[in-house]
């Protein structure tokens, strides 16, 4: 079923956990499918949050799409070259999103393997978020789109099924400009799911000890 417009209007913390066992599917057209359930999620939310773009309301092109209503595409290039794929989350103006860090694969996988050019079934396929926007033939023309509208191209589809095995922990590959931010518990992944990036475990000590 594909999820309604209501279900993204939640702040990034409530929503990230949430999206765990959800079906991101991408049409590119010529009855080409990819689709994946996504397995590990992180929070950007909050005034406060270093490693968040919307930080102290900061506003940019690059980010625009962060101010729109929950449940549109915010795709971005992380250092110019991975497209990064977020869900925009709560009303409009917040600047809140939920980065999709992994998924395991449902249709296509061979295509997946394709635009990844490996041969992998397990993490190194689509456990990262520059690995799942590859696999996913996800881009920069993805953004802004409504993923629970009818007629986009990308959408997120519910299994019916809650997730609740899974672990909450320190984001991934944060900058060292972000500090303690990155010790908060915003990143959820399910437990013991081989397409869960890596490492699974992150802590920080910005004291040096």
């Amino acid at each position: 079923m594909l999820l309604l417009k209501d279900f993204f209007m939640q702040d990034a913390m409530s929503l990230a956990p949430q999206l765990l066992g959800k079906i991101i599917m991408v049409n590119h057209g010529n009855e080409m499918i990819i689709s994946g359930q996504i397995t590990e999620t992180e929070a950007y939310c909050g005034l406060e949050d270093l490693g968040n773009h919307a930080k102290d309301g900061r506003r940019t092109p690059k980010n625009e799409s962060m101010y729109l209503e929950g449940g549109h595409a915010y795709v971005y290039k992380c250092y110019g070259v991975h497209d990064m794929f977020n869900i925009v989350s709560g009303p409009a103006e917040v600047g809140e999103a939920v980065l999709i860090r992994a998924v395991a694969p449902i249709e296509n996988i061979e295509q997946m393997q394709l635009n990844r050019n490996c041969i992998y079934d397990d993490y190194r396929l689509t456990g990262g978020p520059g690995k799942v926007c590859e696999a996913l033939g996800i881009t920069k023309n993805h953004d802004k789109m409504p993923l629970y509208a009818d007629q986009s191209s990308i959408q997120i589809y519910d299994t019916g099924t809650i997730i609740e095995n899974f672990v909450s922990g320190p984001r991934v590959g944060m900058s060292r400009h972000v500090g303690d931010c990155s010790n908060w518990p915003r990143r959820f992944y399910i437990a013991k799911n081989k397409y869960v990036s890596k490492p699974l475990n992150v802590w920080y000590d910005w004291e040096g000890n």
